[in-house]
C-alpha cells in the first residue's frame, strides 16, 4: 500500500524520505535507461504491428458494425484526405471557410476521430489542457466540460466538427487507401482502396496518424494463449461490459504501465476480481489534477477583449503625447498627461490579463491538492498485484514472468 504523506502533494509539500531514497530512485531510472540502450539493441523490432493469422483478432474494429457492401467509387473530388483525425478535420474546416466544397475523407475506421475513434478504453483522456487541445472551439461555440477532456468528449467534438462542415457527405469509412498514383497528363491523383474504389483527386493530403494501429510486444506463446485477450485500442466492451461489470469474477492482467495503463488500471482494479499489472520498464508519472470548467469563467470568455484593448491604448497615449509636445512645446504638460494616462490604462490592462490568467490556471489552489483519485488508486489499492518483472512468455492459460 502506498505510503501516505503528512501534507498534500503540491508547492508546499516537504519530502518525507531521506535524500538517499531519492538518489536510489534516480539510480534505478538510470539502470533502466541503460537496459534499454545497451541490452535491447533490437529496438522497435521487439514489437510487431503485422497482425495476421492468429494475431489478426487484435486489429478487428470492435466499435463498428459489419462492413456494409457498397458499389466502388469512381468519381473525382478536389481534395482527398487519407485519415479522419484532427489533421483532416481542421484542414477540411479551413478549406470550407475559403470556399472549397469537394472534400472527401477516406478513413479505415467507421467514423471520424482518428486516435479518439480507436482509443476508447476505460478512463481515456488527454493530458493537454482541453481549452488548448480541442480545435475550432470558437467556431463551434463550445467550451470543454473539464480542464482535461475525456476521450468520449473529444470523440463527440470530432463528430460535431464533421457535421458542422458537412464532411460526412462525401466521406467513406471502413476503407483503406492502397495506392496513390500521380497522372501527369490529367494533373490528377488516382487513388485506389481495398473496397475496389478508383477515385481521382486534384489534391491528396496524408492525414493518417501513428496511434491507430495496435502494436504488440513479441512475447513467446502469445499466438497460442487460450484466454480472452485484446488490445486497449480495440477495447472489447461486449466482453467487459461498458461499466466493466463483466470482469467482476475475472482475473485480469494488463501488460505495460504507460499512459494508457495509468488511465485504465483504476477502473480495472475496482471492477476485476484480481488485477495483475506487468511492468518491464518504469515510466515517469506526475500529478493528474483535473477540475470541471467553471461556467462563470467560461461566460467571461465571450467577447472579453477589454484587457487587450486597454493594453493597446498605451502606445496610442504615448504617441498622442509626443505629437502634442512636438506640435507646441507649451503643451508639454498636456502631452505628459497623455503619456501618464496611457501608462495607467496599460497597467490596468496588464493586471486584468494577469487576473484572468491566474483564474484560468489557478495554480496556487490546484497545485496544493493531493494526488488525483486515479493516481492514488493506482498505487494504493491493495488488491492489485504489481509485477515489476518482464513477461518471459505466455502459456495457454496465463503468463510466466
Amino acid at each position: 500500500m502506498a505510503e501516505k504523506l503528512d501534507k498534500p502533494i503540491g508547492l508546499t509539500a516537504k519530502p518525507t524520505r531521506s535524500q538517499e531514497f531519492y538518489d536510489s530512485v534516480k539510480r534505478k531510472y538510470a539502470e533502466e535507461r541503460d537496459l534499454r540502450l545497451k541490452y535491447r539493441p533490437n529496438g522497435l523490432s521487439q514489437y510487431t504491428s503485422e497482425l495476421s493469422g492468429t494475431l489478426a483478432k487484435y486489429e478487428v474494429d470492435t466499435y463498428a458494425e459489419a462492413v456494409t457492401p457498397r458499389k466502388p467509387l469512381n468519381d473525382t473530388v478536389e481534395c482527398l484526405f487519407i485519415g479522419g483525425g484532427f489533421s483532416a478535420l481542421l484542414t477540411s474546416a479551413r478549406l470550407r471557410q475559403v470556399g472549397v466544397e469537394s472534400i472527401r475523407i477516406v478513413e479505415r475506421g467507421a467514423d471520424v476521430g482518428g486516435t479518439w475513434y480507436w482509443n476508447r478504453y476505460p478512463g481515456v483522456a488527454c493530458d493537454v489542457v482541453s481549452y488548448d487541445y480541442l480545435p475550432l472551439l470558437d467556431e463551434l461555440d463550445y467550451v470543454p466540460k473539464d480542464h482535461y477532456a475525456g476521450g468520449p468528449e473529444i470523440f463527440a467534438h470530432c463528430k460535431a466538427i464533421a457535421k458542422k462542415y458537412n464532411l460526412y457527405e462525401l466521406a467513406t469509412f471502413q476503407t483503406t487507401v492502397t495506392a496513390t498514383v500521380w497522372n501527369e497528363a490529367e494533373q490528377m491523383w488516382h487513388v485506389a482502396t481495398d473496397r475496389g474504389d478508383q477515385m481521382k483527386a486534384r489534391f491528396v493530403i496524408c492525414a493518417n496518424g501513428i496511434l491507430t494501429k495496435p502494436k504488440l510486444a513479441k512475447i513467446k506463446g502469445l499466438e497460442t494463449f487460450k484466454g480472452h485477450s485484446f488490445h486497449t485500442s480495440r477495447w472489447d466492451y461486449a466482453y467487459t461490459k461498458p461499466d466493466l461489470s463483466g470482469l467482476e469474477d475475472k482475473v485480469v492482467g494488463i501488460i505495460g504501465t504507460g499512459a494508457t495503463a495509468v488511465q485504465a488500471v483504476p477502473g480495472l482494479g475496482a471492477a476485476a476480481k484480481e488485477l495483475y499489472v506487468f511492468q518491464r520498464t518504469p515510466s515517469s508519472i506526475d500529478i493528474r489534477d483535473d477540475w470541471p470548467t467553471d461556467p462563470n469563467w467560461a461566460r467571461k470568455l465571450i467577447n472579453n477583449n477589454k484587457p487587450m484593448v486597454l493594453v493597446a491604448m498605451y502606445p496610442a497615449g504615448v504617441i498622442a503625447g509626443i505629437l502634442v509636445i512636438m506640435t507646441n512645446k507649451s503643451f508639454a504638460a498636456l502631452g505628459g498627461l497623455f503619456i501618464i494616462a496611457g501608462a495607467i490604462v496599460y497597467l490596468v490592462g496588464i493586471f486584468s490579463i494577469k487576473a484572468a490568467m491566474e483564474e484560468y490556471y489557478n495554480w496556487t489552489e490546484k497545485m496544493g491538492l493531493q494526488m488525483s483519485g486515479a493516481m492514488t488508486f493506482f498505487f494504493s489499492t491493495i488488491y492489485i498485484q504489481y509485477h515489476v518483472n518482464r513477461i518471459a512468455r505466455w502459456k495457454k492459460t496465463g503468463v510466466i514472468s
